[in-house]
């Protein structure tokens, strides 16, 4: 958990994985997309969509960026990063929401300074053509075999 989240929340004690309207979903929260290990996993358990509610500050912008981006291309999955915004205290969250697809690339993306919805189609055909084309988990599965020989 981040910082002093430790106060407030308790960690959960197994990924919640749920089917809704045909697509097998998962959650994780805000910090959560800076572990690429975790969504590798969700992805190898067949979860073709991470919702991810988030409380980015303006000065980790540049994480907001490179992290649910990373996660949808290495995973082959849609990533749904939503950002808390406007001041908070000392705090300075910025927004930008966005639907990211399983090659890396934005969807739609919220560029108002205000609240609001985003609306994006996600097309499943997209995760097949982005395994097929990058072969992240394929290619990982058979380096874990290699690993594994190396043990012995």
């Amino acid at each position: 958990m981040w910082e002093d989240e430790e106060n407030y929340f308790k960690p959960g004690r197994e990924p919640l994985i749920f089917e809704f309207m045909g697509w097998k979903l998962s959650i994780l929260v805000c910090y959560d997309a800076g572990f690429p290990e975790m969504s590798r996993y969700l992805a190898l358990q067949g979860v073709e969509a991470i919702l991810m509610p988030s409380a980015f500050e303006k000065l980790d912008r540049y994480k907001w960026n490179i992290y649910f981006n990373s996660r949808a291309l290495e995973n082959s999955i849609f990533i749904a990063a939503v950002n808390h915004i406007g001041i908070e205290g000392e705090s300075n969250f910025f927004g930008h929401s966005k639907l990211i697809d399983p090659f890396g690339s934005v969807i739609v993306e919220s560029l108002k300074k205000t609240e609001g919805i985003i609306v994006g189609e996600l097309d499943k055909n997209l995760i097949q053509s982005a395994q097929e084309k990058n072969k992240y988990t394929e290619n990982l599965t058979k380096n874990i075999k290699e690993f594994e020989k190396w043990k012995r």
